[in-house]
């Protein structure tokens, strides 16, 4: 384990604490980077699609599941723009986006789509820098203002905290009731 995952190793699992004991699912990381080991050695038969549109990291990371995914079938590695999103409604069972969404083109309008993916009850978990989400994202500065705009785009918050000075906010995508 290089430096970087071991900087990030406690903030990738207390946000996936919440997806803990899930077995055959199907998760969506946008922004790839040492999160999807993460994953790929908590969720048992599961199938995770990592998207990033740096061609740089998307190398690194095929290079990373090469030497050290014990599920390497189960992950496909493509080139995807947030804002572009080529998948279907309530396709995924967990959406991470550790420490990527401060650089999405249009915060709202893709966090709104990101949301969408979702399966119902399916668990959305954003990490981010402090810092850099208050640089990134003068809307949203604190917690609250997270928690809130989760509330907005139809998800239960399920665990919110900081840690080492990053945010992790993990909601769960709420039941849509019919009129």
């Amino acid at each position: 384990m290089n430096t970087m995952e071991k900087v990030h190793a406690d903030i990738i699992m207390r946000g996936l604490r919440s997806i803990d004991g899930l077995e055959s699912i199907k998760v969506l990381d946008i922004g790839i980077g040492y999160s999807i080991l993460a994953i790929d050695k908590m969720i048992h038969k599961s199938e995770i699609v990592g998207i990033d549109i740096s061609e740089t990291a998307l190398s690194e990371a095929e290079h990373r599941i090469e030497s050290q995914a014990k599920n390497n079938n189960g992950i496909v590695i493509e080139y995807g723009n947030v804002s572009k999103l080529q998948y279907e409604p309530n396709e995924f069972d967990v959406i991470t986006s550790f420490q990527s969404h401060y650089f999405w083109p249009d915060f709202d309008a893709n966090i709104r789509n990101v949301s969408d993916l979702l399966k119902e009850n399916g668990i959305f978990i954003l990490t981010g820098d402090e810092y850099k989400m208050k640089y990134h994202n003068m809307k949203y500065l604190n917690e609250e203002d997270y928690c809130r705009l989760f509330d907005d785009i139809s998800l239960n918050v399920i665990d919110c905290c900081q840690l080492k000075g990053f945010l992790i906010i993990a909601g769960r995508k709420r039941r849509l009731t019919r009129l």
